[in-house]
């Protein structure tokens, strides 16, 4: 199911002008590699994120798509809300290596918190899994794992497990805890959601009608990859 999933959105990606075909080639990611992630981190992927790693390698990071502005359970189901290209840093899976990415953002993540930059624990934050930089460099995306997809309600924030830690808050356990508990703020319901958006193009009819009707041209999709 998931693979599907990944693989039609990959190819929409390429439909939509964003990415050229020559930028995936078949995944080089094995179950071995997985497991070992597993056992190094002590979590468990979720099944989509399996699909995304062994689906397609791709060296791309940084991609852009058209999102509501303000994003919440509202404005994510309204289709005549306010859109704007917004970038992101995404996980990578490169032929060679295929999960250094994944690896280096976890181990960036986790060294931070040992090093008491934001006042946490790595108990506190076992549950995330970094998987991009929300708006390309505006802090650490992650999945959080104690929300499983499945139990996920699009209407209800407190449900959504992609979440963000700004980079310009330091003291997590202040900003980002609620009874206790590490939670960031929430950006997207889940890993599907992000790929329908960045990927798939949900927006683009919106955000292009919306440009039409501000008598503006829409940023073309072949300047959406890449951030260079």
């Amino acid at each position: 199911m998931w693979k599907k999933f990944v693989s039609d959105a990959e190819a929409k990606l390429i439909e939509r002008g964003v990415a050229s075909a020559e930028k995936f080639s078949p995944s080089t990611v094995t179950d071995e590699d997985i497991e070992a992630f597993e056992n190094r981190f002590q979590v468990k992927l979720p099944e989509i994120l399996k699909a995304y790693l062994s689906t397609a390698c791709f060296e791309f990071r940084y991609i852009m798509a058209a999102v509501p502005e303000d994003i919440d359970a509202e404005t994510i189901q309204d289709e005549e809300y306010e859109c704007d290209v917004l970038w992101l840093d995404i996980l990578s899976v490169p032929k060679n290596q295929p999960l250094k990415d994944l690896f280096e953002r976890m181990e960036g993540f986790r060294e931070g918190i040992e090093e008491g930059f934001y006042g946490i624990t790595l108990e506190d934050a076992r549950n995330f899994l970094v998987i991009g930089d929300w708006m390309a460099g505006a802090g650490p995306m992650c999945i959080d794992l104690s929300k499983p997809d499945d139990q996920v309600d699009i209407n209800d924030e407190n449900t959504w497990n992609i979440r963000w830690f700004d980079h310009e808050e330091f003291e997590w356990n202040t900003c980002y805890m609620e009874n206790g508990v590490l939670v960031g703020s929430p950006v997207a319901p889940d890993f599907r959601t992000l790929l329908e958006w960045y990927f798939c193009g949900k927006y683009d009819e919106i955000y292009e009608k919306q440009c039409e009707e501000a008598g503006v041209e829409p940023s073309p999709h072949s300047k959406w990859l890449d951030l260079v």
